[in-house]
This record gives structure tokens, sequence and C-alpha cells, in this order.
């Protein structure tokens, strides 16, 4: 996609975030959150030697990425999810959003083994982690497609 993207005048990048690692008994959420909220400021911060619009930063995602991709969408620095380094004081935010087949509403979801914890037992941390729970006026426009 972001070959194709490219050849419509789009700059496109893809980022390494971390995910569930069955050899490492450590909760991988909010690290993912603040690894793709990292790689928005780094994008702002070298905006002008990449010919970037740091104005007209859009985000999209699958799965795990769609959820990330929803998340930068939704969340504001009042929210409490910004990575306190690096790039602390520059913006995460988001012009708009596409989730593909992202999880939106972790309550209503399943398990998931990034939490180490099950729903029953810390249903506080599935809601922290869906997009649903910051929905709010002001928030940049998202493409959710499902199905």
């Amino acid at each position: 996609m972001g070959v194709e993207l490219a050849l419509h005048g789009y700059i496109c990048m893809s980022i390494d975030y971390r995910l569930w690692n069955t050899g490492v008994k450590s909760p991988t959420w909010p690290q993912s959150l603040f690894d793709a909220k990292t790689a928005v400021r780094w994008l702002r911060t070298e905006a002008v030697r990449l010919q970037v619009d740091p104005e007209r930063i859009g985000v999209f995602g699958n799965s795990a990425g769609g959820n990330l991709a929803a998340m930068l969408a939704v969340t504001t620095p009042d929210d409490g999810l910004e990575p306190a380094a690096p790039l602390p004081g520059v913006s995460t935010r988001v012009k708009c959003a596409i989730d593909f087949y992202g999880a939106l509403d972790l309550p209503n979801y399943h398990d998931m083994k990034m939490f180490l914890q099950t729903r029953a037992e810390n249903p506080a941390i599935y809601r922290k982690a869906s997009p649903v729970t910051y929905v709010k006026s002001g928030a940049a426009p998202m493409l959710l497609i499902h199905g």
C-alpha cells in the first residue's frame, strides 16, 4: 500500500512497535502506543529535512496497528498517554487515521496477552487501551474498515 500511496504523492513510513513476545513476560501496552506516538514526534522534528508538512500527518494500520492508529486519532495529552521521552513537548496529534480491523472496544473483545491480565482481573487496563474510551469532539477524523 505504501508504494501505491507514494505513486500518488504521499510520503509513507512504516514503524516498528512493541508487540507481545511469548518469550518476554512483561506487558507491551502502553509501550506500543508510546512507540507510535514517538514516531509521530520524530516525523515532526524531521519534517523539513524529509519535506513533510507536519500539520498533515495521517496514520493507518491493521489489527494491532489499526488500534494504534485509532488511539493516535483520539487521544490528547490530557488523557495521560504521552511518552515522557524522547522529544518531550513535540505534538503527537495526527490529522486523520485509517483503522483496518483494529479493536476499538477491548473490554468487549477477548483477553489479550499483552496486558498479562484478563478482562476480569483488570478491566480498567482494557478500557484504557480502547479508542472508544477517548472519542470526543475535536478528535481527528477516522475511517474504520471492518468485515
